[in-house]
């Protein structure tokens, strides 16, 4: 109801300006960079929570992963009106794409696994401006909120496994992490799409505009987004396993399954800020239902950035 409020009083000021013939237009492009990196990973235990590699001449590497998936393009637009020569209204809206970040890998000389996500989004940003006097020139500072209406992280997971370490993604093990009878080949191409619930961040910049025509300027900003989206639901897209080598000694497994194969639980978490045991999680629930998707903890993805914005403006 807050969120809605906001957007109402935000669509007034729009509607009057257009009244009062003092809007202006923009269009906007730029690159942030993470602003606060965070410790990223995995949560399955098969790719772990950094970079680890093992070569064949035993030379060990294990190195931290951080970073933040607000880092990436932006491409917007945006109307405002000047209130007064100093003070100014705006509601933006922007796309936002970033690239493919590396969360967590594993690579040793009979297993290999690596894990990246992506973020993509539709953001709503609503501020005020408070700007210098001056004809051609004029800085300004800007302040205000930024709404995600929409987007997603899509995950991507690798993984060919000659250690037994993926066998039980597959296979009943009664718990164990392993099959320690098994002599297989698996490779695994796993693909997920988490969506966020409601959030509100908070958007701050400075820049400077250049009058360069009667009603077209030009403008450059440094603009901080500081913004954590809760997870609220991951659906996997796909899910497919080759496997091929002996399930026990002298008894050979040749199989290919994809994600019509799986469950509801094995392809859907809705995640949650508790597990008790009334949730559908097998480690917490014997009563669990495959029918349903799992229950998981909840979790935060750091979308902080910082960006240079370039852009142009027409005034009517």
């Amino acid at each position: 109801m807050k969120h809605l409020l906001f957007l109402l009083v935000m669509l007034g000021v729009v509607t009057y300006a257009t009244a009062q013939q003092k809007l202006y237009v923009q269009l906007r492009s730029g690159y942030g960079i993470p602003a606060a990196n965070d410790d990223l990973g995995s949560p399955l235990t098969e790719l772990g929570d950094g970079d680890y590699s093992l070569s064949d001449n035993g030379m060990i590497s294990n190195k931290s992963l951080y970073g933040s998936l607000g880092k990436g393009a932006n491409f917007g637009l945006g109307v405002g009106y000047t209130i007064t020569d100093h003070l100014i209204a705006e509601l933006g809206f922007a796309y936002t794409t970033g690239p493919r970040i590396l969360d967590a890998r594993i690579s040793t000389p009979t297993y290999f696994a690596e894990q990246y996500s992506q973020a993509v989004g539709y953001v709503l940003a609503p501020s005020l401006i408070m700007q210098t006097a001056g004809e051609k020139i004029k800085l300004y500072l800007k302040v205000g909120a930024s709404v995600p209406l929409g987007g997603k992280i899509t995950t991507e997971i690798q993984a060919v496994d000659d250690d037994n370490r993926l066998v039980c993604r597959f296979l009943e093990c009664n718990g164990a992490i392993s099959h320690p009878s098994a002599d297989m080949h698996v490779e695994l191409d796993a693909e997920g799409i988490t969506y966020g619930s409601p959030t509100i961040g908070f958007s701050s910049g400075i820049g400077v505009r250049y009058l360069i025509g009667k009603h077209v300027s030009i403008f450059s900003e440094v603009n901080m987004v500081t913004l954590t989206i809760k997870s609220k639901e991951t659906l996997y897209t796909k899910y497919d396993i080759e496997a091929d080598g002996d399930l026990f000694p002298g008894i050979p497994l040749d199989i290919a399954i994809g994600l019509e194969d799986f469950d509801t639980y094995e392809t859907q978490i809705n995640y949650v800020d508790e597990l008790t045991e009334n949730s559908n999680n097998d480690a917490y629930n014997v009563d669990f239902s495959t029918d349903l998707p799992m229950d998981d903890r909840a979790f935060k993805t750091n979308l902080n950035t910082l960006s240079i914005n370039l852009g142009i403006q027409y005034n009517f």
